[in-house]
């Protein structure tokens, strides 16, 4: 795909609430993106890569799961290489774009213990720390519903933690990140458009232990 650093741009300005990009960042942006000696390709693939986009390659993920005969594995296991790891199934866009205007623009990226960007998986959109796992954040929790978890699909509203939902168990803000609603207020009724908001459960897509040997459907338990 060819995209003119114009076009890249105008998208982040568009975009920059979905992005978490401030005045000062698209600024710097501008100026890398405006410098002669700027990059004309950014590769984000194969083993020279420095950003692992996707569980797959973050991971190993779905290929890497069960028993494996292909010996498939994440990219920084495999090369032994630094990676910033911009894990999900499929990884959220926004997400992608950016890490790459943090590398255009130089700016260090800090990374949670399995090399994904604290600002992405642990922190909200205005860049304050947050509780990181969905399931302190969701509308569902029988903490902030007073209903009893629910024991069939079709249960509208009810957590889904008992029917096999990872919530629990997943750090990142899916809650507020999918679909044109990057930087949706916590609390505020939401649109819908994730995993949970559709009425279906959290697989944990985003974590190196996905998908994992358990039932996406049963109670899940991270160390049987």
């Amino acid at each position: 795909m060819f995209i003119t650093r114009r076009s890249f741009f105008r998208y982040c300005t568009l975009s920059a609430a979905a992005l978490g990009l401030g005045p000062t960042q698209l600024g710097l942006l501008r100026e890398a993106l405006a410098n002669p000696a700027a990059p004309s390709v950014v590769w984000l693939i194969g083993s020279a890569c420095t950003g692992c986009v996707g569980t797959c390659a973050s991971f190993g993920g779905i290929p890497a799961s069960g028993s494996n005969p292909s010996h498939c594995m994440g990219v920084q296991r495999f090369t032994g290489r630094s990676t910033i790891n911009i894990s999900g199934c499929p990884a959220n866009p926004d997400w992608v774009v950016w890490a790459i205007v943090q590398l255009l623009t130089g700016t260090p990226v800090a990374l949670d213990e399995d090399s994904r960007p604290s600002a992405l998986y642990t922190t909200s959109h205005v860049g304050a720390p947050e509780e990181p796992f969905i399931h302190n954040k969701c509308g569902r929790n029988p903490g902030v519903t007073n209903l009893a978890p629910a024991t069939s699909f079709g249960q509208n509203g009810l957590c889904l933690r008992d029917l096999g939902c990872r919530g629990p168990n997943t750090k990142s803000r899916c809650e507020a990140s999918w679909n044109g609603i990057g930087g949706h207020l916590a609390g505020q009724p939401h649109p819908g458009h994730w995993c949970i908001g559709v009425n279906a459960n959290c697989h944990g897509c985003v974590e190196k232990t996905f998908p994992g040997p358990e039932s996406f459907f049963e109670y899940y338990n991270p160390n049987p």
